[in-house]
Formats: C-alpha cells, structure tokens, sequence
C-alpha cells in the first residue's frame, strides 16, 4: 500500500483523482477543485470545515493564528505560514481574513492603537472592512496549517515558493501608516548613497540545536565568507542583522567602522531569542516585532544578501522581489539541518485559553 502511494504521489493527475475519489461524499468537494493544485512539494489541499453557506453572501477564509491556542512562531514565521494561507485562499477563490492572536509573542496588553489582531499592529487590515459588522454572517474556517512531507522542509525554501510568496505579498500585505512611517525614518539612516552588503545571522536559540531546524553556523565561516564577498570592492558598508548581542560584538570587532546596524534592538545571549522574552520597556512586545519587520525590510533593500537558513531571510527574499529589486550578489550558508535534538515547546509564560 506505501508503494502504490508513493507512485500516485509522484504522478500529479493520479493524485488528483484519489483525493477526488476519497472526497466523493464531501459536499465541498467542487471547492477544492475550483482552485486546487499543488504548486509547493510540501503542501497539501486545504481541508474546509464549518462551511455552513449562505449563497447570497460572501464566506470569508479565516486565517486565525494564535487566537485559542499557544503559538510560539517567530515573526518570519507567522508571515510565511500567512502568506502559504493567503496562496491557499487565492487557489479556491475566497475572500481572506487574517487575525494574529493573544496567544502569539507579539501580542501586547498595553498597545492602545489595537486591541484584538495583532496583524494590524503592523499591517492594513486583511479584509479592509469590519467583519464583526458587516452583513456578512457566514464565515467559512479553513484550516491551513502546512502539511510537511519531509521533516526538514520547514527550513527550505524553493525558488518557486519564493516567486509566489512575494506575488501574494504585494497583493494583499500593505504596511499600515504608523509602521510604513516608522521604517521610513530607519531605512534612510542605513541607505545613503552607497551600497551595502546586507548579512542576516542567527544565535541565541538557534545554537540549542532544536530538532528540523537548522545546524548552528559559527561566527568565523560568516566573517570569512563576509570578508570574500566585501574585499571585492563592491560594498562601501556591511548591515548585520542579528538578534544575538555576542555576534554583533565579534562582527563590530572585526569590521569596525564598515559595519551598519541599528542600536536599539532588543538583543539577548546564551540560548533565549528576544522572540520569547519578557520585559520592562513599554510594547515590548509589540517592539520585537516591528525590530524583526524593520530588520527584514533593510535586508530586502540592501544590494546583496549572505545568510543562512532562516523566517527571517526567506522574508527579505520574498519581500525584495515584492518590491521590484533583485539582489545582485546571493549566498546561502546551508550547514543542513539537524535530525535529532530537543522538539520547541510552549514556552515563556504564554499560557493555554481556559
């Protein structure tokens, strides 16, 4: 029986008519096939549930992150796994409507300007119009949660799955004032007239050596392969992105006054990313993510790009093809992925609903 899987799995238009049989029943099934196919090795169809319609109006696909249970995601992330979501709406043809939840890091008490959605701390609202009072009653929940064939996949990312994330990304992500007005002042601090060689690099929790992420990279296989690419004369300046305070410090110690970074990132050390801690300073949490969203968005600008496998550099890839731009010089460091160690858990006084 595995056999015969594996072979209809490999041969597109058989899979497609085992599923169509398997589903012959479900009454949604002309759904899934209005705009199903497979684009992303990884994915499979959407499972639709609770459609209960009403044909005189619009359902909405609910992309509801972190609303009734722990989410532990990092910035980078949320926006990947919303972006597959909103790919996934498009295939079938519904209206999306995105909600990040209180039980994401980000979502922060004391943040006046929005209470509910954590997405519009940071971007327009995805619809533009206000569900709860609109005369739309029946909302369609679609489950979108990715479906991981092969357990690294998590921390790949295809060329492809590039190409179609930053069509989805210009489509429907629009940062909303306050953010667009926020990276404007910051950019232009980085961005004068010269070219930068833009370096994203993880530490702190990425060293604990969690099971399908990615292995640790040390700090001299960066500097070396930074110096290769900066000695070329290329570059006037280096941007670093990194959460990890012990890196920055190596980086400053070795390119001096080469290096671009912005100072007042919430950094930490040893094994806890900034993603999960708890602090005095007012929003924190909401200021770790516009930090993430700022980091990501200066990667995408600059010229070229060195990192390793990471949300965040898949972001400032997707992200800088959304924008028109083309890096001119890429480099992965891949030192491939760990097959065994600790699984992530719940952490870091995020507690369960009731």
């Amino acid at each position: 029986m595995k056999k015969l899987k594996k072979f209809i799995k490999k041969h597109k238009k058989l899979y497609v008519l085992a599923r169509c049989f398997t589903r012959i029943n479900d009454p949604n099934l002309y759904l899934l096939l209005q705009g199903y196919y497979e684009n992303f090795d990884y994915l499979k169809s959407t499972i639709i549930h609770n459609a209960n319609f009403d044909y005189g109006k619009p359902p909405l696909y609910s992309i509801d992150i972190g609303s009734d249970r722990v989410c532990t995601m990092g910035f980078g992330a949320l926006l990947r796994y919303t972006l597959v979501a909103l790919y996934n709406s498009d295939c079938i043809g519904i209206q999306p409507f995105v909600k990040w939840g209180k039980y994401t890091l980000y979502y922060d008490e004391n943040a006046e300007f929005e209470k509910e959605n954590v997405f519009n701390y940071y971007y327009e609202p995805i619809p533009k119009l206000n569900v709860l009072n609109s005369n739309i009653k029946y909302i369609m929940d679609i489950k979108h949660g990715f479906s991981i064939k092969e357990k690294n996949e998590n921390y790949r990312i295809s060329d492809d799955e590039i190409i179609a994330l930053s069509l989805i990304y210009k489509k429907y992500i629009f940062l909303n004032k306050k953010t667009k007005e926020y990276l404007h002042l910051n950019l232009k601090k980085i961005f004068t007239s010269e070219k930068i060689l833009g370096v994203h690099i993880r530490g702190t929790d990425f060293n604990v050596g969690y099971v399908t992420h990615p292995k640790t990279i040390s700090v001299d296989v960066y500097i070396k392969t930074i110096k290769k690419f900066f000695s070329s004369g290329k570059y006037n300046k280096i941007f670093i992105a990194t959460e990890d305070i012990n890196l920055l410090d190596s980086f400053k110690e070795v390119f001096g006054n080469s290096l671009v970074y912005y100072d007042d990132v919430f950094r930490t050390s040893g094994k806890t990313g900034p993603h999960g801690t708890q602090n005095d300073r007012p929003l924190h949490h909401y200021k770790l993510g516009l930090e993430v969203l700022r980091d990501i968005y200066t990667l995408a600008y600059c010229d070229s790009l060195i990192c390793g496998m990471s949300q965040v550099s898949f972001a400032a890839r997707y992200i800088n093809k959304a924008l028109g731009r083309k890096y001119e010089e890429f480099f992965l460091i891949d030192n491939g992925i760990n097959e065994t160690g600790k699984a992530i858990r719940a952490f870091y006084n995020i507690k369960e609903k009731p």
